[in-house]
């Protein structure tokens, strides 16, 4: 499931007065880049989307199209739980990947002990 970008890149782009290729010369990508996002053909990687935020003076919770950051937060981890981390992580410390690796190891035992008791 891909979140829908590129309405809200394009909106603060032309918010901003910058150009595909402005933005494109700023974040250090092709122009051919910000368009594909603007395209929804593809999306910004964690790291782009901290420098996309920055850029656009967006915060990570516009750009997910999110309102309310502790309830659709919590929706996007559950609906999204990949593009969740994408946005997060940048900011998380090496403690926080591992407890993520822990839980994600926890869930998939309990996966398959539940699949082996049916």
């Amino acid at each position: 499931m891909s979140i829908n970008f590129g309405p809200r890149i394009q909106a603060a782009r032309k918010a901003k007065g910058l150009t595909q290729k402005e933005l494109a010369d700023r974040l250090g990508v092709q122009n051919t880049t910000v368009s594909n996002w603007e395209n929804n053909l593809t999306e910004p990687n964690g790291d782009l989307i901290r420098q996309l935020c920055e850029v656009l003076d967006l915060t990570p919770n516009e750009l997910y199209g999110m309102t309310d950051s502790t309830s659709t937060l919590d929706d996007l981890i559950r609906d999204e739980p990949i593009a969740a981390y994408q946005g997060l992580r940048g900011s998380l410390t090496e403690q926080d990947k591992e407890d993520i690796a822990m839980l994600i190891r926890l869930r998939a035992e309990l996966n398959q002990s539940k699949g082996d008791k049916e």
